[in-house]
């Protein structure tokens, strides 16, 4: 996850947090274009953050990260609603391209 944020870190403003309920203050509490959601969180699951994230911000892209996926996983994480999948490794170029994507349907959105 640390090279993940390196990558964020050179191009957006990101805030990390250690469960869904901290996530919801934070997105609370600023203007986000896409949620990056860990496979595994402490006390909550990814399908538990993805729905709770939807209930109160329906059109905010859900990235969900994890360690390793294999086809099964991503096809997993898109029917639950998540925008993408990201494993390692986190090429840069990769990364920012499924932002941008995660972004622009987001912007999409909110001006429909």
């Amino acid at each position: 996850m640390s090279v993940l944020q390196g990558v964020l870190a050179q191009h957006t403003d990101f805030a990390r947090a250690r469960d869904i309920s901290q996530a919801l203050r934070i997105l609370a509490a600023g203007d986000y274009d896409a949620l990056f959601c860990g496979w595994v969180l402490p006390s909550d699951t990814w399908r538990e953050a993805l729905q709770e994230v939807h209930k109160r911000y329906p059109n905010l892209p859900v990235i969900v990260v994890y360690h390793a996926a294999e086809e099964k996983d991503w096809i997993d994480v898109l029917n639950a609603g998540a925008f993408d999948l990201l494993a390692p490794p986190y090429d840069e170029t990769a990364v920012l391209a499924v932002l941008e994507e995660a972004v622009l349907l987001r912007e999409a959105q909110l001006v429909a």
